[in-house]
Parts: C-alpha cells; sequence; structure tokens
C-alpha cells in the first residue's frame, strides 16, 4: 500500500471548513480558475490539500496542504494520531519557497504537464520539476522518471498514486 494515498475528500472538508471545496469545471480547470487568465501560472496556482496516512497501521495522518501564489508556495504539514486528519496536531511543520513555471510538456504517459522549477530560498538552487492539473487534482513528479538535479534530468511522468485536491 502506498502510505500517500489521500482519504476521501470528506476528511479535508472536516479538516480545512474554512476554505471552499472546488467543483470540476467542463475545461478540466478547477473550478472559478479561468484558464486563460494568466496563461500556465494560473493552472497552479490556489491552495491545494490531501489527507494521507503515515504509517502502515492506519493510526497516523498527516494533512499537506500547500499553497501557490505569484511564485511562492508555502507548504504546511499537520499531523494526527487519527486515521482521518481529525483532532490536535501533534506536529506541524510549514516549508516555504518559490517556484517558476516554464512551460507546458508532454509526459511520457501523454498527459499535459507543466514544467516547473522549486527554487530554494537559502541558496536559490533549483530543482527542475513538473506537476500535472487534472479537474481538481495537482500531481507531482514521478522521481522515478528522472530527478530534479538539472534540466536534462528533469522528470518525465506524474505520479499518478498521489495527489493533492483544489480547495481554494
Amino acid at each position: 500500500m502506498n502510505l500517500r494515498t489521500p482519504l476521501s475528500a470528506i476528511f479535508l472538508v472536516s479538516a480545512l471548513t474554512a476554505c471552499g471545496g472546488g467543483g470540476g469545471s467542463s475545461d478540466g480547470s478547477p473550478a472559478g480558475k479561468d484558464r486563460n487568465a494568466s496563461g500556465l501560472e494560473a493552472e497552479v496556482e490556489g491552495t491545494w490539500a490531501a489527507c494521507y496516512y503515515l504509517n502502515e497501521a492506519m493510526t497516523e495522518t498527516e494533512l499537506w496542504a500547500t499553497t501557490m501564489e505569484d511564485g511562492v508556495f508555502v507548504d504546511e504539514f499537520y499531523a494526527f494520531r487519527s486515521n482521518d486528519c481529525s483532532g490536535d496536531p501533534f506536529r506541524i511543520e510549514s516549508y516555504s519557497g518559490e517556484y517558476e513555471v516554464i512551460g507546458e510538456t508532454t509526459t511520457g504517459s501523454g498527459m499535459t504537464a507543466i514544467e516547473v522549477d522549486w527554487i530554494d530560498p537559502t541558496d536559490g538552487e533549483r530543482c527542475y520539476s513538473l506537476v500535472a492539473v487534472d479537474d481538481d487534482r495537482l500531481y507531482f513528479a514521478d522521481m522515478e522518471t528522472g530527478n530534479c538535479s538539472s534540466e536534462n534530468d528533469r522528470p518525465t511522468d506524474v505520479d499518478f498514486d498521489f495527489h493533492l485536491n483544489f480547495i481554494e
């Protein structure tokens, strides 16, 4: 079992009650987003989240929420001793950095993806990666298809086993 398999979106709604849920649009972009508003940047902007298992016993979960806007991302992680991301978190972590949308590409599996460079704010080092947006889901690179150490080693596909859901 992949421990990063997201739980039901119901858990996200209960864990993020202050955030509005998003339904899909007819063109595959998250609800409330205009695909042509700001080009590819508009595809990835917003708040995305998922609740997933941390251990094989499925007794601990983690809520991962990432907000991407204007070239800045903030990742927040809340760990719970429950099977549904509820209760008081026993660990909270937060990371931030910059990202740059490079362009569009077609993955090895034939899906349209967006090349994204993640930029470490402490040293400016880049991780050359990609993401894909499908309906209300944000998929990240499958690191088995490449690594992010250089543009030539950018991953060539996305990990379909894990995704974040569009929240707002």
